[in-house]
């Protein structure tokens, strides 16, 4: 159980990593960035959206 719960949680910190790599990358702001994801709009999918 516990193992799973460190494995969980692992995946969950690659992936905030992966999210701020991507936002450095682009030149946006990353906490404006994490609180319009909190709030339903993504710059990532915003991106994929519009072409």
């Amino acid at each position: 159980m516990f193992n799973e719960y460190i494995g969980f949680l692992g995946s969950v910190v690659l992936k905030i990593e992966s999210f701020v790599s991507t936002a450095r990358k682009h030149d946006r702001n990353i906490f404006s960035e994490l609180c319009n994801t909190f709030e339903g709009h993504n710059f990532i999918t915003r991106e994929i959206v519009s072409k």
